[in-house]
């Protein structure tokens, strides 16, 4: 089976008023942005190709633009009639949502989201240590708390903690907040090339049989993705994932 790889590049709407570097951004702000990206991308797709299965991959607020894509592209295909054999996959690393709910899934700190609801498979990516350091005052601690919602167990999806069982990354700000929120996606990536660098301080050593093996891509059929909703399990160095 030949596969099309498309990559989209909004790095200026990923950017805090849309002129500024990419890296500095104002998250609430790039979530929005990337629904507007969401909507433009799933109606380009559905105006000029007539693909039968997707895989949508995306880091942090790209979440919601692979999200709403994947609602705008059920839409459209109602709407034509064109795709009745579509099949949407969408895969998050370190999905970052805002406001997200509290949940006890695992800990009282993580939070929930139904991100993935207009697909058919779903798997998330996600490391749980915090972005921010912490802070003596607690209405500060408090706010910190609340914006760091990327550890988000999706209840539409198979979800797979990647958190390393040793601290890992610089204790340095900002450089630790790179490091942790860069981990899920190198983790993937070293998933389809055991070879790809990650952060030597932070060591990711085996993948195991997740990531890109559970994608149709990867040889997958699926099935493990269709059972597994609203499911979690953790990484540990040896590649095996225990529930």
């Amino acid at each position: 089976m030949d596969w099309d790889v498309w990559i989209v590049d909004w790095q200026f709407l990923a950017s805090w008023l849309g002129f500024l570097p990419p890296y500095v951004q104002l998250p609430p702000s790039t979530l929005v942005n990337a629904k507007i990206a969401g909507y433009q991308t799933a109606s380009f797709f559905a105006d000029n190709y007539q693909y039968q299965h997707y895989h949508l991959i995306a880091h942090s607020a790209g979440s919601n633009l692979i999200d709403t894509m994947a609602e705008q592209l059920r839409t459209l295909t109602s709407q034509s009639q064109q795709q009745p054999q579509l099949k949407i996959h969408e895969t998050f690393l370190d999905p970052y949502n805002f406001p997200p709910l509290p949940t006890i899934f695992v800990d009282p700190s993580r939070h929930l989201s139904f991100y993935g609801k207009s697909a058919d498979w779903v798997d998330s990516y996600v490391d749980t240590r915090r972005l921010f350091a912490e802070v003596e005052d607690p209405e500060k601690e408090l706010l910190l708390e609340q914006l760091d919602t990327t550890d988000l167990h999706l209840r539409n999806g198979f979800n797979v903690d990647v958190t390393p069982e040793s601290a890992g990354c610089s204790s340095i700000y900002p450089w630790y907040a790179l490091c942790r929120h860069a981990r899920p996606y190198l983790f993937y990536l070293r998933s389809i090339d055991p070879a790809y660098p990650a952060d030597p301080a932070d060591t990711i050593e085996n993948t195991g049989d997740m990531g890109f093996l559970l994608s149709m891509e990867g040889g997958s059929n699926m099935n493990m993705l269709s059972v597994a909703k609203d499911q979690e399990c953790r990484m540990d160095d040896t590649g095996n994932c225990g529930r």
